[in-house]
Formats: C-alpha cells, structure tokens, sequence
C-alpha cells in the first residue's frame, strides 16, 4: 500500500559543483531553491505572466530574443540562489548576494549550466521517508 507522506517535496536542494572538463567534485556547492519555494515560484510566475500578457496583446505567440532568455536564465538562477560554499575568487570567499550570484552565472556558463540542469530535474528535491 502506498502511503502519500512517504514522499517528500523539499524546498531546497543542494548542487555538488563539477569540474566541467573531468567531472570531478571541487568542494563547491550552491544551495537552490526547490519547486515549492517561494523564491523561486515568484520569479517563474512572473515570467509566465510577462510572456501570457505578450500573447494576450499580440494575439499570438512569438518567440524571445536569445539575450533575452539568457538574461531571464541568470536572474532565474539569482533568485532560486539561496547560499553557497567553497566558491572563491583570487583566494577569497564570495559572498552569496543577489548581484554576485547573477555575477557568476554570467562569467561562469559551466557553473550556469550545472545549476540550471538540477533546478529543472524535479527528482532533485525529492526524499523518499519510507522504505521501498
């Protein structure tokens, strides 16, 4: 018999940094913002709002500018950024504020890429509190 609660949706998730090249762990990790988070459902409501109300003007769909969805996936990662570790520039600690966090999606695209593959794959906030 399958029991509901022994399924749990987190509201954060944590992304285990990988050398993009060897894909070995570098002792890096960001801590993001699960589904249900609100953080993250602000901004990702907004954008569904933003691009309904273009259709709704327009009275079609029309595709976005590459900048434009390049931006929005930076700001994306910013706002569903919620701390860090091991994340260094010239031998010094970032801090895990808003504007470093776009920094760093927008000078580092494999760290981009990392963290926006594991915000999209919903089993990452997902714990089982049961036995299978």
């Amino acid at each position: 018999m399958f029991d509901i609660s022994s399924i749990v949706e987190n509201d954060t998730g944590v992304v285990e940094l990988r050398h993009p090249e060897s894909n070995a762990l570098l002792g890096a990790s960001i801590t993001v913002a699960g589904l249900g988070h609100p953080k993250r459902k602000r901004i990702e409501f907004a954008r569904a709002r933003a691009l309904r109300a273009r259709v709704a003007k327009r009275g079609r769909l029309e595709l976005t500018d590459p900048v434009e969805d390049e931006e929005y996936e930076i700001e994306r990662l910013a706002a569903c950024t919620l701390s860090w570790e091991g994340i260094n520039r010239d031998g010094k600690a970032i801090p895990c504020t808003p504007e470093e966090s776009a920094a760093l999606y927008e000078s580092a695209a494999w760290i981009r890429r990392q963290v926006s593959a594991f915000l999209d794959d919903a089993v990452n906030f997902i714990a089982s509190s049961a036995k299978d």
